[in-house]
Formats: structure tokens, sequence, C-alpha cells
């Protein structure tokens, strides 16, 4: 099974540095009680949970978790059902008081290969 990302070009501003890429995945996050919605998560090596805001995570049925500080992020830490293409994958999602939406790592290891195309603009995860 093979599920697409994309990959968008932000320009930083700086001209030494020029654009950067910023992968992105549309998932389905189901939490308590079934509820679930959809999220485009920006595609982050460096986090190891998704993070989502608890402006969404309420939206689910996240209401509550175990208080957390992660890189001066105050927030919670709950679980979840992420649905990559109709995968379902249990994990634990860090809900922050901000408004960045990522997908971590542990949940990108779940695939046996992630591709990254920048030529082509996509990410392609393949189960195998």
């Amino acid at each position: 099974m093979i599920s697409e990302g994309w990959i968008e070009f932000e320009d930083t501003g700086i001209p030494e540095v020029g654009l950067v890429a910023r992968p992105k995945l549309r998932v389905v996050m189901e939490g308590a009680e079934g509820k679930s919605r959809e999220r485009i998560l920006d595609i982050d090596t460096q986090s190891d949970v998704p993070i989502i805001p608890q402006s969404f995570a309420r939206t689910i049925g996240l209401l509550t978790g175990k208080e957390a500080v992660a890189n001066g992020e105050r927030g919670y830490l709950a679980e979840a059902t992420v649905i990559i293409n109709g995968r379902r994958i249990r994990s634990q999602v860090f809900c922050i008081e901000g408004e960045e939406s990522i997908l971590g790592m542990k949940l990108l290891q779940e695939f046996s290969t992630v591709e990254f195309d920048f030529k082509e603009r996509r990410v392609l995860f393949t189960d195998s």
C-alpha cells in the first residue's frame, strides 16, 4: 500500500538560504469515543510524536492528558489513532497551546519506506 504526501516550498526571506521544503501529509486523527477529523500535518523528522493544537485535540475528544513541556511548548500527552491511507496507528500525541501540526518520526517508522521526491514535490510512504 502506498500513501502520498506533498512538499511545499516556503521562502525564508533570507537570500543566502532561499526556499525551505515543508513536507506534508493529510491524515485522519481519531480521539475519544471515535470522534475523528482530517488534519494536514507537517512531516518533521526531529519530532518523536505527532504534535497538534489543543483546539483541534478538543474537537476529537482529547480533553486532558499527562502535562508535558517540550522545546518550550506547554501541553499534554494524550492517546489517539492516526489513520494514514486506511492504516490505523495508535500513538501518543502532544497537544500544545500553539497552532503547529506535526507528524513525528515514530509514525514514519511504521512504514517500510519513506521517500522524499523533491523534483516531483511528493512524499511516498510504502507498506511492505
